[in-house]
């Protein structure tokens, strides 16, 4: 491995050479074309090896080497595969000639005039800031080529430590440059997946070892005992492996996979008596299984294919889908994923195929120039020779009368469904991508490779172009409601216009060209499928809503179902999917705010957000804006009966509010930021805790009523018993501290190491939970005394609260989970979600939704209503009505959601 890359024009080479001098007096090895390349090998494979190769991709810039084609190859090649690009300024550039990538990472000054040693010396820190990680991209990244160029062959896939080793680096490098590669993902995914094959195979070994040693009676009784409990060991062992190789799965965006292999891990554990009573394999299947059935968006895959599948429809009733493919077939498939028929006929690449709107006909477009029309059930009607190139796009009117075809020779031509020709849409000076109707039928819009839209009247008038995108445009689409036109292009973007042309948004978020752009039914939503393997969900306003990942390989096509519920994507890696757009066990709310809190009926969330507090519907739905604070809301609590609410807030005040928005009261008495706020049980009483080190006691019309002294440090939360007689506090200080309203102390309770960020009392009033810096949950009597330590999390608590019931209770942490526990401090099983850790949290107040909160501002509202001593039980349940249809279709799996053959 090299260091560095150096990206260069050879009108440059003076420059290179200096600075390729200093790097070798620093004792630094890199990558420089002159001296790289052997006189017989392939010049550009080479230069892709040593890009491949090295660490970081330097990249000089001066005007030449931003015109240079050679420069540009040599980029995308190292965007391809996540290069680090460090761009040095050479000469100066018009910045808008640069590539996008480029122009948005920070340059380092090498113009003549400046020292070069301090900007080489600049250099040299940005080529080590985390290096160990950079060079374990390389490393990766070169193994995982090697293994692909050599048919995926399985000795060179990783194993054991190394193994163990790549799996945390893809956790931790997923949130920073470089990032992984699909392919590093792929690679180490599929790395994990033949270790288990291997583990299962052993497994087998002990099996009949011991069916030998049983039935034969050729060992010892001890000997039998052994190999009882070299069984069990190796099961044990083998569910662990699962886990760990779902986990990998999910990390490396292979959620489906993920969900198949928690499954079968959670099928053994229900199944096996040996382990029932091991609390610690429980929560770790539970927890494997829980992430898929929560984050999985995929629910089906179609199989069949030969090669690329181009483009993927749904029929009007939304039972069938029909998939066309570059194997030069269509297929008709059950909404359930059973082939129904391949459709034969065409010669060559099948680009498109749709569904007529009344759901009668199918119309394919080939590279071999025609459409053929076929009936619903893939009987062939007729085939007409549409263009003399390439047709890249077929479209119905909305009457199901009138067929468009797209083709490569720049035309749009209109056909009758009997194959007459009745108009021919010419004026773009490229290829012709994608053309669609608008929903009354009496307009078309084309997109083109010379990076335009044209508007057309259905008699053939051009009406209007659309011109914005910077590379070609591949599709275009008509809202449902008429009012919008959505568009993609090679420029890594969607656009959304008026129905008369005025460009309203900009979608962007893909790493790669985009294929397709559609939208949902309800024309609420969009889809967006891309050369990057992603699929972006977007709302009608342009918000980013999701992005699904799963395919191998870029994704060309995707179709909402008619119920606006499930999308069919089509890829390169020769498979359909089906994803469902709405998990109903979880929702993330982004850019919310921070300490959310339920109303008592559960019909409203207060969040913390910035400088006001905001209210939410419980699912996710903005609803209403509180402003009055001069400085960032900290904490809220509703009162008892619902109808006020308090705010805690860095402006040293708490804010009282009515739920429509109304300011009613401002208490002021605090010096220091207030960091925590609530009512007591009965709404007589609120108490607020401050960076002051206090702790005051209010009513709710503003009176001060105890200031509550005692505390060495800030206080960082206030909570209330049941019963309302006893206040706690929690301190910065590492002590909670127990009080009766008069302001007497009642008890001080240690024995963290470090802060207490929160505190919590049982429903019943008799435990007292506290979370702490020292990454412990400790439980206590209300006399002080140490029940329980809660160990697991891997950074600092910052919360801890128990359910309604008392049954549970739920940990926040800077480690970036959520931990459900039971009250005897047995780790149930965590809740992964968060890209930040985990600050606040709140149920609602029949226990069934846990609302938490990140460093990030983003709330994720948990459905928990199926937690309880059965929830793998349950979570097997939902695992397996999610991934039904592919277990009933798919013939190595029908078997994982059955027991000796019933559900």
């Amino acid at each position: 491995m090299k260091e560095a890359f150096i990206s260069y024009s050879r009108r440059n080479k003076e420059f290179v050479l200096k600075l390729r001098e200093a790097f070798k007096n620093a004792n630094r090895e890199v990558w420089v074309d002159w001296e790289g390349i052997p006189l017989t090998a392939d010049w550009r494979q080479e230069i892709y090896k040593g890009i491949e190769e090295s660490n970081n991709i330097i990249f000089v810039i001066s005007p030449d080497s931003v015109a240079s084609k050679e420069c540009g190859v040599e980029v995308d090649c190292s965007l391809k595969h996540h290069k680090r690009i460090l761009p040095i300024l050479y000469l100066d550039v018009d910045p808008e000639a640069m590539h996008p990538e480029m122009a948005k990472s920070p340059w380092i000054d090498f113009r003549e005039g400046t020292n070069f040693e301090q900007a080489f010396a600049e250099l040299l820190q940005a080529i080590d800031t985390n290096k160990e990680d950079t060079e374990e991209h390389t490393r990766l990244l070169v193994q995982a080529m090697e293994w692909e160029k050599k048919g995926r062959n399985t000795s060179l896939l990783l194993k054991g430590s190394e193994l163990t080793e790549a799996e945390s680096w893809l956790v931790w490098s997923s949130e920073q440059k470089p990032f992984p590669t699909p392919l590093h993902r792929e690679y180490v995914g599929v790395s994990r997946q033949w270790v288990t094959r291997q583990a299962k195979r052993s497994i087998i070994g002990v099996s009949v070892a011991l069916g030998v040693s049983t039935l034969l009676g050729l060992v010892a009784f001890w000997q039998y005992q052994r190999s009882q409990k070299l069984y069990v060991q190796a099961q044990q062992e083998q569910l662990i492996v699962q886990s760990t190789t779902s986990d990998a799965l999910f990390v490396s965006q292979q959620k489906f996979p993920a969900l198949l292999e928690s499954l079968e891990a959670a099928k053994t554990l229900q199944q096996a008596n040996w382990v029932s009573r091991d609390p610690q394999l429980h929560s770790t299947i539970s927890t494997a299984l829980l992430q898929s059935v929560y984050w999985v968006n995929q629910s089906n895959q179609l199989d069949g294919h030969t090669n690329k599948v181009r483009s993927v429809s749904f029929s009007p009733d939304g039972e069938r889908i029909a998939s066309a493919s570059s194997d030069h077939t269509i297929k008709l498939w059950q909404r359930d994923g059973s082939l129904i028929k391949t459709l034969e006929g065409h010669r060559d690449r099948v680009r498109e195929v749709s569904f007529s709107p009344d759901g009668e006909m199918i119309a394919s477009a080939s590279r071999d120039g025609t459409v053929n029309l076929w009936t619903k059930d893939g009987a062939k009607l007729h085939s007409i020779n549409a263009h003399d190139n390439d047709i890249y796009h077929v479209s119905f009117s909305p009457d199901s009368q009138i067929i468009a075809s797209a083709s490569q020779d720049g035309t749009v031509k209109l056909w009758s469904r009997e194959g007459e020709l009745l108009n021919s849409l010419t004026g773009h000076n490229a290829p012709v991508i994608g053309v669609s109707f608008s929903p009354d039928g009496q307009r078309l819009a084309s997109a083109s490779a010379d990076q335009t839209v044209k508007l057309w009247t259905i008699e053939g008038e051009e009406l209007q172009t659309l011109k914005g995108h910077q590379g070609e445009v591949t599709s275009v689409s008509f809202s449902g409601d008429g009012q919008l036109i959505a568009t993609a292009s090679q420029d890594k973007t969607a656009k959304l216009w008026t129905i008369e042309g005025e460009e309203l948004q900009t979608l962007m978020g893909h790493k790669d060209g985009i294929w397709q752009v559609t939208f949902s039914p309800d024309s609420q939503r969009l889809a967006t499928s891309s050369k990057d393997r992603t699929i972006k969900l977007w709302n009608r306003d342009g918000t980013l809503l999701n992005t699904l990942t799963g395919h191998s390989s870029q994704v060309f096509g995707v179709d909402f179902s008619p119920d606006g519920q499930t999308l069919a994507s089509a890829s390169d890696d020769r498979t359909v999917k089906l994803w469902k757009l709405d998990n109903p066990l979880v929702k993330t709310v982004p850019q919310s705010g921070l300490s959310p809190s339920f109303s008592p009926n559960g019909d409203l969330i207060a969040i913390a957000s910035e400088m006001n507090v905001t209210l939410w519907s419980p699912d996710g739905k903005k609803l209403n804006t509180l402003s009055g604070h001069q400085n960032w809301v900290q904490s809220v609590s509703f009162s008892p009966d619902g109808e006020t609410i308090a705010s805690a807030s860095d402006d040293q005040t708490v804010k009282l509010w009515t739920k429509e928005g109304k300011e009613l009261q401002t208490l002021n008495g605090h010096e220091g930021i207030v960091w925590t706020v609530q009512f007591s049980p009965d709404g007589d009483y609120l108490a607020s805790g401050s960076r002051d080190g206090t702790v005051k006691l209010w009513t709710p019309d503003g009176e001060l009523v105890q200031t509550l002294e005692g505390h060495q440090d800030m206080v960082l939360e206030v909570r209330f018993s049941p019963d309302g007689q006893t206040l706690a506090s929690a301190s910065q200080d590492g002590t909670v501290k127990l009080w009766r309203l008069d302001g007497s102390l009642l008890q001080t309770i240690e024995g963290h190491d470090a802060a207490i960020g929160s505190v919590s009392f049982s429903p019943d009033g008799q435990i007292i939970a506290t979370a702490s810096n020292d990454q412990t949950v400790k439980l206590w009597t209300t006399e002080g005394k140490l029940l329980q330590t809660l160990k697991g999390h891997s950074d600092r608590v910052y919360r801890v609260t128990f359910r309604p019931d008392g049954q549970f209770l739920a940990t926040a942490s800077l480690d970036g989970t959520v931990k459900i526990w039971t009250v005897d401090g047995t780790e149930v099983v965590t809740l992964n979600g968060h890209q930040a850790g985990v600050e606040h949290l709140s149920f609602s107040s029949d226990g069934k939704t846990l609302a938490s909160t990140d460093k990030n501002d983003t709330m994720i509202l948990w459905n928990l209503e199926y937690l309880d001593d059965q929830l793998l039980d349950h979570l097997i349940v939902i695992g397996c009505n999610w991934a039904g249809d592919y277990l009933q279709t798919n013939s190595k799996s029908q078997d994982l959601c059955t027991t000796d053959g019933s559900s």
